[in-house]
């Protein structure tokens, strides 16, 4: 959420993350000065349906995607 933040893609499969790490993921990819255009989290078996709903919410309205699983990325 840095505005001199350049990180475009990130790949943070097989990290364990749960619905808590996922709620601040969502916050960053909510805030403007995101410029992340793709996300991989696949493989993060602690996600639940709580944090994938909080993920759906997130991107729901933007040009987010989600392809194979839970990788992110914008639209072209």
């Amino acid at each position: 959420t840095n505005k001199n933040c350049a990180l475009t893609s990130s790949d943070i499969s097989y990290k364990e993350l749960g619905d808590e790490e996922i709620k601040y993921l969502c916050k960053a990819l909510t805030d403007t000065c995101c410029k992340l255009r793709c996300l991989n989290l696949r493989r993060n078996r602690n996600i639940t349906d709580v944090g994938k709903q909080c993920l759906f919410e997130a991107i729901t309205g933007t040009d987010w995607e989600v392809r194979e699983g839970l990788l992110l990325c914008h639209s072209p």
